[in-house]
């Protein structure tokens, strides 16, 4: 599909300055839409769950 809609989503303060740029924005929406139609919310979800759950500093495999 090579139509595009412009639509508002909320974000932190801090997420908003990166996304001033129209580059930043576009490069978000094109992995947004992939995530979305994709069918990859599920573990997208679930990879940031575990990061989430990871100290600072921790590496994905334990390490």
């Amino acid at each position: 599909m090579d139509t595009t809609v412009e639509i508002a989503l909320p974000v932190d303060a801090e997420a908003a300055k990166v996304l001033d740029s129209p580059a930043r924005r576009e490069a978000a929406g094109r992995y947004l839409s992939g995530v979305l139609m994709g069918g990859r919310i599920g573990e997208v979800l679930a990879e940031a769950i575990a990061e989430a759950k990871r100290g600072p500093g921790e590496r994905p495999d334990g390490r």
